[in-house]
């Protein structure tokens, strides 16, 4: 999860929705002390490609060799065929498919004018502080798409290949491509202004019982009690001494594999 966390970052700076300076910003815990709410990156992508450990060395055999190679061969061939048969999809589509060239600006008017709503309503519920310069960036895109719409009614090469129309769209609009997330208009609300998790501290105590998070409730004393528990059963009466620690790491140090 760690690393899956550190990637979603680095893909939001890659596109350009945070500047680099928010990796610092969140590994500051003084100011910063709980994770703002945000997704993982994809766990597909996600590939172990190494590991060491002093001491041990494998040991194969041709046979499973073999058969590990099939498998990975047999998994490689269908991904491939999948991969291919999505690109002939998606070519088609940008060779055969036409679109009249009002309908992809409405389109685009549309999708604009849902992410400034979306836009509108964060200012109103108080979620920004002050006027978005985002919200001006949306209404900017608007107007060039309506000056478009009144240009198009003086052409009259109004139909075109959807592969004409997406290189349109992104020349109406940079940043605006097909996305994995689907079709639906989002808006990226920058991390620092997200709500925050709760600190490993804050758990603790509720798990403890704080005073300052007990509930009235009896289920809920019952189930601050429970936890207590388990927390006591899973990590005090099982923590060890650094003493227990450099025994298990020497003990483990020692122990050999069964390669050649």
């Amino acid at each position: 999860h760690q690393i899956r966390c550190i990637v979603s970052v680095l893909f939001l700076i890659g596109k350009e929705l945070e500047e680099p300076v928010i990796v610092d910003q969140l590994f500051d815990i003084e100011n910063n002390p709980g994770k703002p709410s945000y997704a993982m990156a994809p766990d597909l992508p996600l590939v172990l490609h190494n590991c060491r450990f002093d001491h041990v060395q494998f040991g194969h055999t041709s046979k499973n060799l073999w058969r590990t190679m099939c498998d990975l061969e047999a998994k490689w061939e269908e991904l491939v065929l999948a991969s291919e048969r999505l690109r002939d999809g998606m070519d088609s589509l940008k060779l055969e498919a036409l679109v009249e060239k009002h309908d992809v600006i409405a389109h685009l008017k549309e999708i604009m004018e849902d992410k400034r709503k979306k836009e509108n309503r964060r200012i109103s519920n108080g979620s920004v502080k002050k006027s978005s310069h985002q919200l001006d960036n949306y209404k900017s895109m608007i107007q060039h798409i309506e000056s478009e719409a009144a240009n198009n009614n003086n052409d009259n090469s109004n139909v075109m290949s959807w592969g004409e129309a997406l290189h349109y769209i992104r020349s109406v609009i940079p940043d605006l491509r097909p996305s994995p997330e689907g079709p639906k208009a989002a808006i990226h609300v920058p991390l620092m202004e997200r709500s925050k998790g709760t600190t490993y501290e804050e758990k603790i105590q509720a798990i403890l019982g704080d005073k300052n998070y007990n509930k009235s409730n009896d289920d809920d004393d019952d189930v601050n009690s429970k936890r207590k528990e388990r927390y006591e059963d899973n990590i005090i009466k099982k923590r060890k001494t650094s003493e227990e620690d450099q025994a298990f790491y020497q003990h483990m140090l020692k122990q050999g594999g069964s390669g050649i």
